[in-house]
């Protein structure tokens, strides 16, 4: 598996990352920079070279997952090319066309795909089980993402004092099973016993 984060390690917001295994690719998120001044080109906060190769047919995005319906994660969801499927909750999409009704950028419409939380589903070689997280944003998810023999958990955001902070306490007393075999899996089997 291959993770590639195209923004987001030295700012708050704009998150963008791609994972890669075999002939999939995914996107996690796909937001705006938090200073994104809205009478500004989107095309001048598009991370790169990403887009442009994205723009040129270089590369291929089988999916965009969103962990939740905030700008900084899914600002620029609309300009990506045509076809690409974007996961997502029931209620974010729900929270996403509000603010499309309020805004002046007009953004081509989303191929969007929904899921529920704990129910994993696919993305070519990618197995993904949303956790519903607390956070601001209602609709807010975390993902355990596996391929191969590897697998991560990708938090989106979360807090611990909203009305649902008892998630982030199941997840500290329970948290999602990862792996990475570089110590031939030793260190899996020691945290998991």
């Amino acid at each position: 598996m291959r993770l590639v984060i195209h923004r987001g390690t030295h700012q708050v917001g704009g998150s963008c990352v791609e994972l890669s295994y075999k002939n999939t690719s995914i996107l996690l998120d796909v937001g705006l920079p938090l200073d994104y001044d809205f009478s500004e080109n989107i095309e001048l906060h598009l991370p790169q070279p990403l887009f442009d190769k994205l723009r040129k047919d270089e590369k291929n995005i089988d999916a965009v997952i969103l962990s939740h319906a905030h700008l900084d994660h899914y600002g620029l969801a609309g300009v990506l090319p045509h076809g690409v499927p974007v996961y997502c909750g029931e209620a974010s999409s729900e929270l996403m066309a509000i603010t499309g009704q309020m805004s002046h950028e007009k953004a081509q419409p989303l191929e969007l795909k929904f899921f529920k939380a704990w129910k994993e589903f696919q993305v070519g070689t990618f197995s993904v089980t949303p956790y519903l997280m607390d956070h601001s944003a209602f609709d807010a998810y975390g993902y355990l993402i596996s391929a191969g023999d590897k697998s991560l958990f990708y938090t989106g955001d979360f807090r611990g004092h909203g009305r649902k902070a008892k998630l982030l306490n199941r997840l500290i007393e329970n948290p999602p099973k990862t792996k990475c075999p570089a110590d031939g899996g030793d260190a899996f089997r020691r945290a998991n016993k």
